[in-house]
């Protein structure tokens, strides 16, 4: 004990209770601040509720996905079948059309025959014989064999047939404009890839193909006419054919080459010839169109003088 009237000495402090009170207030902010945000971490957890229907949409969707999927499966076989049958039939029908032409041939073969025979018993016959003979040249009835010129139109390099929006295609005005180019540089007989024009031939587009007297024809066109080469050749640079096409393969790289020819052979055309025939009334008939066949219509000419 210390003397009285002493002074007491004084208690030492401890650092550490100290620290200890402000490691208490750090603790106890720190705990509230993970506390807070425990509770906003559950709070923006989805409830039951709503990950169910979360897993309800997406298991639909994948569905609807899979569904899809297994129907267009389905659906591509009858696509392809149908797809089959319609170029099947396109065949078969082509194959009709050529038996019906070789058939319209050698009936026409017979015929001449028949009329050959008739016609050279008199010399009224053998004259009616020659007129029928320039006729049906001109006409493009039957074979013609000469010297000619020779346009040919082709796709421009790399161009794309198929698709209908290439410039570099060649159309079916381009072939109508070497067509009528020939023609008026004084071509006797036309034909385009093997088929002879005549008055009523049509040259038109359908879809990507180009239709020559019904016939759909592919590149390159073969403009093949009959006539002086030299002189059909010098009259055709200076038409205006000649300088559409010029212009065309200029501008968007379709192929015009121009050649004479020495020796060229057209087929005769295949088509019905217009008939425009009335058969006289006989005397004393009073029947009103008794007797008489109406003229048919002829066909639209296209690329024909």
């Amino acid at each position: 004990m210390s003397p009285a009237g002493a002074p007491g000495r004084e208690r030492e402090r401890d650092p550490a209770a100290s620290m200890a009170l402000l490691r208490e207030l750090v603790n106890d902010d720190a705990a509230q601040e993970y506390a807070e945000a425990h509770r906003r971490h559950a709070g923006s957890r989805p409830s039951a509720g709503s990950r169910a229907l979360l897993l309800l949409s997406v298991a639909l969707a994948s569905g609807l996905l899979v569904t899809a999927l297994v129907q267009n499966r389905a659906i591509a076989p009858e696509k392809e079948l149908a797809r089959q049958q319609l170029v099947e039939r396109a065949q078969a029908a082509q194959a009709e059309v050529e038996r019906l032409e070789a058939e319209v041939e050698t009936t026409r073969q017979e015929l001449a025959a028949a009329q050959e025979v008739l016609l050279s018993q008199s010399a009224e016959g053998n004259a009616l014989a020659d007129r029928i003979a320039r006729l049906e040249t001109q006409a493009g009835y039957t074979a013609v064999q000469g010297p000619g010129l020779v346009v040919t139109l082709d796709n421009a390099p790399g161009a794309v047939a198929s698709d209908p929006e290439d410039p570099g295609r060649v159309l079916d005005q381009d072939v109508v404009a070497a067509v009528n180019g020939v023609w008026l540089a004084g071509a006797e007989a036309v034909a385009v890839n093997g088929v002879r024009l005549t008055s009523t031939t049509a040259i038109r587009a359908a879809g990507q193909a180009i239709l020559v007297d019904f016939r759909p024809l592919v590149p390159p066109y073969r403009v093949e006419a009959i006539g002086d080469p030299a002189a059909m050749a010098r009259a055709f640079a200076a038409s205006a054919s000649a300088l559409e096409l010029a212009q065309v393969s200029e501008q968007y790289g379709i192929r015009v080459t121009t050649e004479q020819a020495q020796a060229l052979t057209l087929p005769a055309s295949t088509a019905l010839l217009p008939v425009r025939a009335r058969v006289p009334r006989p005397a004393g008939d009073t029947v009103a169109g008794q007797g008489s066949a109406s003229p048919q219509p002829g066909a639209t000419t296209g690329g024909t003088p």
